[in-house]
């Protein structure tokens, strides 16, 4: 009952402030798909590999969302000096923040489907989907919000570290295979990325759509490797925090 009142409350809070600024929700998009439209013809086009690129970049719009707006609320609410009455609440501090995030992320989907959807009309690609994806997406995003907990509990102890939050999203940007693909990266390169849970999960998706018979124990495994991105997130945030209190 709780865990429904504090889910109502973040819901309405945020989509009060979507309706408010509602503006820059649609510059947002609009930049997105000038990001999409120019690597899609630079690097993409002629490689026809336009399924794997968007998956690819779906994948860097939800991670960015996850991980940035944990250590943004973190920074916006040291600023605003509420973090402390955050502290003191009945809910877990990274419980409300991860509330918070995942709403926001909701909304970000919903976007995203209605980017894709004109970019499936204005440009010449083919869109390609199975189930699997939607599993690998969700299993995903609990390393994604690991990262994203790491990070609000570094912002608690030093507050610039929310300033590089567009630094990571374009590194993320970059390593996610929209520029260059996997597979044209060095082996070593290849070899750290195939345990980051962002990279890992692009990789197994595409490889799922390629009709690998491994699906089941490629799931399994980036379950275990999320879930320790995860704990290992919460166990920084959670050491981080306590020294506010």
């Amino acid at each position: 009952m709780g865990m429904l009142k504090l889910l109502r409350a973040e819901l309405r809070k945020y989509l009060l402030e979507v309706k408010t600024y509602y503006p820059d929700q649609i510059v947002d998009m609009v930049v997105k798909y000038i990001l999409f439209a120019t690597f899609f013809y630079g690097f993409v086009y002629h490689a026809r590999n336009s399924t794997a690129y968007c998956i690819a970049y779906m994948y860097w719009i939800i991670a960015a969302c996850v991980i940035s707006e944990l250590s943004m609320s973190i920074s916006s609410e040291k600023q605003i000096g509420t973090i402390e009455q955050l502290i003191i609440k009945p809910y877990p501090l990274w419980l409300i923040l991860t509330v918070k995030t995942y709403i926001v992320l909701l909304v970000t989907t919903l976007k995203g489907v209605v980017l894709f959807g004109v970019i499936r009309i204005t440009l010449p690609i083919t869109l390609v989907f199975n189930i699997n994806l939607l599993w690998i997406l969700l299993v995903s995003v609990i390393g994604f919000t690991g990262i994203g907990l790491a990070l609000s509990g570094l912002t608690m102890k030093f507050a610039k570290t929310a300033s590089f939050e567009s630094i990571i999203s374009y590194a993320l940007l970059f390593f996610s295979g929209t520029i260059i693909p996997f597979d044209k990266m060095p082996v070593t390169v290849q070899r750290i990325l195939s345990v980051i849970p962002f990279t890992a999960g692009i990789d197994a998706s595409q490889k799922s759509l390629a009709g690998n018979s491994q699906t089941p124990y490629v799931l399994l495994w980036l379950l275990l490797m999320n879930l320790a991105c995860f704990v290992i997130g919460y166990l920084v945030f959670q050491v981080k925090s306590r020294m506010l209190v």
